[in-house]
């Protein structure tokens, strides 16, 4: 009657864990509805949200608009002329009488003095500035675009991080139970010892990875917070799972998005703008300046001056000599050229270095796309179908419970290598979209 008893205990046991492999099923497939539900996604973290907090926190993301508004300020000022000089002058005094009427030739003068630029140099000046400006603001967005990427690829590993901590935990119940299984079994002789010993290597292989996923998942919440701006420790909601729809891209149509809208080669085309404004104005900076000057000197009546003291008004004009143009001037042409010329050479670099980057991500998600579709119709259905059969035949005492373990060992290494190609699949996605420019757009920035 007690080994009766035993052995119903056994077959209600291997029930459970059919119980609990539909409800590793089902919490499979409710995590990846969650984005179809738009109550539980007002309960989940929304990745949009996060790039726009991250958009107004981020320090160094600031840090880069502060500069990029300090030098839209720059073009005005070298664009403009000098400030005139207002001088006072006392001229020709006596030393044995010091005062203004005490001699024809004394007098007090107040003067105004303007420096003018050669024609063209305050207007080549300005457009550089401009076009250092418009650099900076190009660099701005390439920030914010790598901030957009960093956010979202934080968020995906930080899906994955959760979701191998969820079937890590819920495989746990199903190995305790097998476990409980075994010694049953061992109860009634219907199971070797060994049974119940590769039960519990399986649990502590389990809890092992359960640590280490534990680990994962907080070191991936730390991430996410510190891109955003937030302290490290600040409480973050779950997240919803990546599309499921197939990435697929017309090649043609991402590189002329790439041509046209790339950050990282609109910075080098703005730069190579630059170079070419400077090496214009340095070649102006040869010709000389003028300076331009009124004085108007007020006399003493002195005893015979024919003039009978009246004001005198001077005016004087100058102009710089580049006598040394052959070390400074041309110098500084000579720097220009070369840097133009360095620019000129990371335009090209950084294209061909994003072309092919681009190639490699297109290839990337086109086999992503083929692993995930072999996974869903092939891979995933029949580990299913081994591990069942291996849990129908362990239950007919056809085959031994390492069997079982194995397979389901399998299962979970499997569901997890599934989860991680979608999230790989998200973050080359994401990546493609930083390196086009396409996330801009999307988000309108």
């Amino acid at each position: 009657m007690k080994m009766a008893t035993h052995h119903e205990i056994g077959k209600e046991k291997l029930n459970v864990i059919t119980n609990l492999r539909l409800k590793l099923v089902a919490l499979s497939i409710s995590s990846l509805l969650i984005i179809f539900s738009a109550h539980a996604e007002s309960e989940f973290l929304n990745l949009n949200d996060l790039i726009n907090e991250a958009l107004s926190q981020n320090p160094k993301l600031k840090e880069m608009s502060a500069e990029t508004k300090a030098a839209a300020n720059i073009p005005s000022r070298v664009g403009s002329l000098p400030d005139p000089m207002l001088q006072l002058t006392a001229q020709n005094f006596r030393t044995d009488d010091f005062k203004y009427d005490s001699s024809p030739m004394s007098a007090v003068g107040i003067g105004l003095i303007q420096e003018i630029p050669f024609p063209g140099k305050l207007s080549r000046k300005n457009q550089v500035a401009s076009d250092h400006a418009k650099t900076l603001s190009e660099k701005e967005r390439l920030m914010k675009a790598l901030v957009i990427f960093q956010v979202t690829q934080a968020y995906w590993n930080l899906h994955f991080a959760e979701r191998s901590l969820s079937i890590t935990e819920e495989n746990i119940k199903v190995v305790d139970v097998l476990a409980d299984v075994a010694i049953n079994r061992l109860k009634v002789a219907k199971v070797a010892q060994q049974d119940v010993f590769q039960a519990q290597v399986a649990d502590s292989k389990l809890r092992s990875k359960l640590a280490k996923r534990k680990e994962m998942f907080e070191n991936a919440k730390r991430n996410l917070n510190n891109i955003i701006g937030k302290d490290s420790e600040s409480k973050i909601d779950k997240t919803i799972s990546p599309p499921l729809r197939e990435v697929n891209f017309v090649k043609s149509d991402i590189f002329e998005e790439m041509n046209k809208f790339s950050p990282y080669i609109k910075v080098t085309n703005l730069k190579v703008a630059k170079n070419i404004s400077a090496l214009s104005e340095a070649k102006y900076d040869r010709f000389p300046n003028l300076k331009l000057g009124i004085n108007y000197n007020v006399r003493g009546m002195v005893p015979g001056d024919k003039t009978n003291g009246a004001d005198m008004v001077s005016v004087f004009v100058g102009i710089s000599l580049p006598l040394w143009m052959g070390s400074k001037q041309n110098a500084r042409v000579s720097e220009s050229i070369n840097n133009l010329a360095a620019a000129k050479a990371q335009e090209i670099d950084v294209i061909l270095e994003i072309s092919s980057r681009v190639n490699i991500l297109l290839e990337k998600i086109a086999s992503l796309n083929t692993q995930i579709k072999l996974y869903k119709k092939e891979v995933l259905p029949r580990a299913d179908k081994a591990l069942d059969a291996s849990i129908s035949d362990y239950k007919s005492a056809k085959v031994g419970f390492v069997s079982v373990v194995q397979n389901w060992q399998a299962e979970l290494d499997l569901q997890i290598s599934y989860e991680e190609l979608l999230k790989e699949r998200a973050i080359v996605f994401s990546e493609i979209e930083l390196v086009t420019g396409l996330s801009l757009r999307r988000l309108k920035l």
